[in-house]
């Protein structure tokens, strides 16, 4: 079975760079996600510093990481899921190939479950009236 994995990046939460409230235009979508909201972003940002603890162990950026988990997911259940992350630059397009070289195992995995649960992020991933379309 085959999977494709969307927004694996956390639509920037999980980049080089902490996205900025502040700085978003009226455009950008994520000033309309539950997720960006500002009673959210605190909890969330603190789950992205217990990310990166793991990222530099593995001697990996955040964004790696972020991609390796799901291959890793997938290739441990029998799936291949192909994430698929955005990249502005050359640069980003660089190293998010890079993290097909990532190796996490079974302990990293129950590790990052483990600080990082499915449901943890505060906030939806949508507005409650949207979250209907990702069959949620």
């Amino acid at each position: 079975m085959a999977m494709m994995a969307y927004a694996v990046l956390g639509r920037g939460m999980l980049s080089a760079e902490v996205p900025k409230l502040e700085e978003m235009t009226a455009d950008d979508i994520r000033a309309r996600l539950p997720r960006f909201d500002s009673a959210n972003v605190k909890k969330n940002l603190e789950l992205r510093t217990a990310l990166e603890t793991i990222a530099r162990r593995k001697n990996a950026t955040l964004a790696q990481l972020s991609i390796a988990w799901p291959m890793t997911q997938g290739s441990h259940r029998g799936a291949f899921i192909v994430p698929i992350p955005g990249a502005k630059s050359r640069k980003h397009l660089e190293e998010n190939v890079r993290a097909a070289d990532i190796v996490l195992t079974a302990d990293d995995l129950a590790e990052i479950d483990r600080i990082v649960p499915p449901g943890a992020a505060s906030g939806t991933r949508y507005p409650i009236g949207q979250m209907h379309r990702v069959n949620l």
